[in-house]
């Protein structure tokens, strides 16, 4: 083989090679950004999941969502005003919640948008500014009366922002009190978070709950 033809076969496998690494790397850029997206579940878990959230007695007639790449999608239409689905904390907490027809008609349709929002790889700041802009200019309604959110689940695994890490809370239900604070209610600072005394979450918002934990009879 002479020293030309050795070269040329030499130049062919190097572009060959780099080919191949750069189509390696294109392939790649995909699964590289779904990982920072929720982890999705199989339909049939994610329903159960879902409805785990609601009082038994309301789960056969409620809607149920579904996380999809893109977005959530409307897997089963119900016929009492209930709508379930499990909202994502971080990449892989989960909050499977079911709102009331109050809850379905306003806060549902915001965190809606917010997952189809972090789907089009939108940061949690960027997400923030939008619904508060929506909030503002009316697109987005707080609740308008008194209502409930149950989470009711034992899969509430909720991220925490500061650590990054998720944690178990149990299960619960969530009033309706949009721009309450914790003092509106007499629950002091230490009782945030609190599995026996009531307090606020997101206080001062338009989602804001009065958070109450459920107990079984002992």
């Amino acid at each position: 083989m002479s020293s030309a033809t050795g070269f040329f076969e030499r130049l062919c496998c190097l572009f060959l090679c780099a080919g191949v690494l750069c189509a390696s790397t294109l392939a790649q850029t995909p699964a590289d950004k779904s990982s920072k997206l929720p982890t999705l579940l199989p339909r049939e878990r994610e329903m159960e999941m879902a409805l785990s959230a609601g009082p038994e007695h309301l789960r056969k007639e409620a809607t149920v969502y579904v996380l999809e790449r893109g977005g959530f999608v409307k897997a089963r239409e119900g016929t009492n005003g209930f709508t379930c689905l499990v909202l994502r904390e971080g990449t892989e907490g989960t909050a499977p919640i079911c709102y009331d027809a109050e809850g379905s008609q306003t806060t549902l349709l915001v965190n809606l948008r917010r997952a189809r929002l972090r789907e089009q790889g939108k940061s949690d700041e960027e997400i923030e500014r939008e619904i508060e802009e929506g909030y503002r200019a009316g697109t987005w309604l707080a609740p308008r009366k008194p209502g409930i959110a149950y989470m009711l689940s034992t899969e509430n695994h909720l991220h925490n922002p500061r650590t990054g890490k998720t944690f178990h809370y149990p299960p619960h239900v969530m009033l309706y009190a949009p721009y309450f604070k914790n003092s509106d209610i007499g629950a002091a600072p230490e009782h945030r978070g609190s599995l026996t005394q009531p307090w606020i979450l997101h206080e001062g918002t338009p989602e804001a709950y009065i958070m109450v934990v459920t107990r079984e009879k002992e």
